[in-house]
């Protein structure tokens, strides 16, 4: 065993040494719940917790079925025909559409107008003194040509040859009764004049048109257009004015004193398509029709007409004059066939269809005329020999509509309506 090693460290006073040691501190630790935390429970108490169950809901019963309305049900087939319809009308207008529209474009180049040229003034036509009653030709013969001009400013004339060589021919244009309505003699167009309106011929005018207005709606003709001539002359400066005068004359049959204030407006202001289709329309209706379809061809602009493109113009027409004698427009009506014969004036259809509107609006000496052309172009259709009785039976001829009615059952022995006229008509 090592002997101990005597230690050469100094002796410390006891003193001192005990206060080098540190005091000792005596510190209890207790557990102090959390205010958020749940209190630390036994484990061996704890009990599980209690299991929380929705609530268990009846089943909710479905509603019972409604049954159907048999107007409901009926009124889906009808829905569906409507949709069908509709649709094969709307293919049958691009069908035509797409026909039609190849004859009124005009492919050839045509030169543009200088944008920076004035246009030329327009001098307005005087109004003639005592006009009398025109012949079907020579109405407005010599304010055909710079009224045809005026319509067709800006669009390719086309020339006389290529008009006539291009229009049907016709051996009895002659005998086409184109003007059989009234003319108004004291409705003529005041003399031009630059000197302004005053403030009272303005109010007149506008309660002569207001006047006017009232008129036709209640389809009093002769007075409306006696109210619009009227307020024209109060305000001679105004074109629209003219043109409603124009439109008016037309509505009344009066086709000289239509082209007259439909060449006043064209002179007033610059032409538009409104005003030089009164103005076409005008010229047609007193039997110029070379004036007429120069008119229209400027408008379409063509050019280089031909036999198709007139009667493609004329087709269209006739649909329109279907369209408006439907809704019983029948002076729309007869306008647009008037239009149509312009273009074709031996369609005997068209022709007798002109005759059945005159005789639906009342224009029954008009339609007589009408009917009498139809037969000399085509008596072999029972229905105009059947028109054409009715037409005498309203005039009163009845021993004439009688013979209409037999001629008609010798083109047709079945014919239902033709008897049934013959067991009407007493002689």
């Amino acid at each position: 065993m090592a002997p101990a090693i005597p230690s050469t460290a100094p002796a410390v006073p006891a003193e001192l040494a005990a206060k080098a040691q540190p005091e000792r501190l005596d510190i209890t630790v207790s557990a102090v719940p959390h205010p958020r935390l749940p209190a630390p429970s036994d484990p061996d108490d704890a009990t599980p917790p209690p299991v929380v169950r929705a609530p268990t809901l009846p089943p909710r019963p479905l509603p019972a079925p409604v049954a159907a309305s048999p107007m409901a049900v009926a009124a889906v087939p009808r829905q569906r025909r409507a949709i069908a319809a509709a649709s094969v009308a709307a293919i049958g207008a691009l069908a035509i559409g797409s026909w039609l529209m190849p004859q009124f474009i005009d492919t050839a180049p045509r030169p543009v107008p200088a944008a920076t040229q004035p246009a030329a003034k327009r001098p307005v036509p005087a109004a003639p003194a005592a006009p009398a009653a025109p012949t079907p030709r020579a109405a407005t013969e010599t304010a055909a040509a710079p009224a045809v001009a005026e319509a067709g400013a800006g669009a390719p004339t086309p020339s006389a040859s290529a008009v006539a060589a291009a229009e049907p021919r016709s051996a009895g244009v002659e005998t086409i009764p184109w003007l059989d309505g009234a003319v108004t003699p004291d409705c003529v167009p005041a003399a031009s004049s630059s000197a302004a309106v005053s403030v009272q011929d303005v109010a007149a005018s506008q309660r002569a048109y207001a006047k006017g207005r009232r008129l036709l709606v209640q389809g009093k003709l002769a007075d409306t257009l006696s109210a619009f001539c009227e307020a024209a002359r109060l305000n001679p400066l105004h074109s629209g004015l003219a043109f409603e005068v124009a439109r008016a004359a037309l509505i009344a049959r009066d086709g000289v004193t239509a082209s007259r204030f439909a060449e006043r407006s064209l002179g007033l202001t610059p032409p538009d398509r409104r005003s030089r289709e009164l103005l076409a329309d005008a010229l047609a209706w007193q039997g110029n029709v070379e004036a007429a379809r120069a008119a229209w061809l400027a408008i379409h602009k063509l050019s280089d007409p031909s036999e198709k493109t007139f009667r493609n113009l004329a087709l269209g027409a006739v649909l329109e004059a279907r369209t408006a004698a439907k809704q019983n427009d029948y002076a729309t009506a007869e306008r647009y066939l008037r239009r149509a014969l312009a273009f074709t004036p031996d369609d005997a259809e068209t022709t007798a269809q002109l005759a059945r509107v005159l005789l639906a609006a009342g224009h029954h000496s008009a339609a007589a005329s009408w009917i009498q052309r139809a037969l000399v172009l085509d008596a072999t259709d029972p229905e105009r020999q059947v028109l054409a009785g009715d037409i005498q039976a309203k005039l009163g001829a009845r021993e004439a509509a009688r013979s209409y009615y037999g001629r008609a059952l010798e083109l047709d022995p079945e014919h239902a309506l033709a008897k049934l006229r013959l067991k009407t008509q007493t002689p």
